[in-house]
């Protein structure tokens, strides 16, 4: 069985409350799903590395990650600087949640 790898994007606090207890398929978080394919694009990218040192997280395989508004911030003039015209399909969903997540001034979930 193939895994499937989530980014969450809670929408307001209830979304934030739904994502700390594992309420799956919450009205209040937006799912990307990403199959192996997806990841490692991503991964090979190198975005994953630009948020990890930006965030001081660990986005990586078998890990879970929460990258709070503030941090997301910080990251984002890098990360568009980095790959705001890389014409790939997940890195431009990933930036658009990024984007996402900074308007709703909540946090990003990574579930790998």
């Amino acid at each position: 069985m193939k895994k499937i790898r989530i980014i969450s994007v809670p929408f307001n606090d209830q979304g934030m409350k739904d994502m700390e207890n594992d309420l799956d398929n919450s009205e209040y978080v937006q799912e990307f799903k990403i199959n192996e394919k997806q990841f490692y694009t991503l991964f090979e990218s190198g975005i994953f590395n630009v948020l990890n040192r930006e965030c001081d997280v660990l986005i990586d395989d078998f890990e879970t990650e929460l990258i709070d508004f503030e941090s997301l911030l910080k990251a984002n003039k890098v990360l568009s600087n980095s790959f705001e015209n890389s014409n790939c399909y997940e890195i431009e969903v990933l930036l658009g949640l990024i984007s996402l997540t900074i308007e709703m001034k909540k946090g990003i979930y990574f579930h790998f």
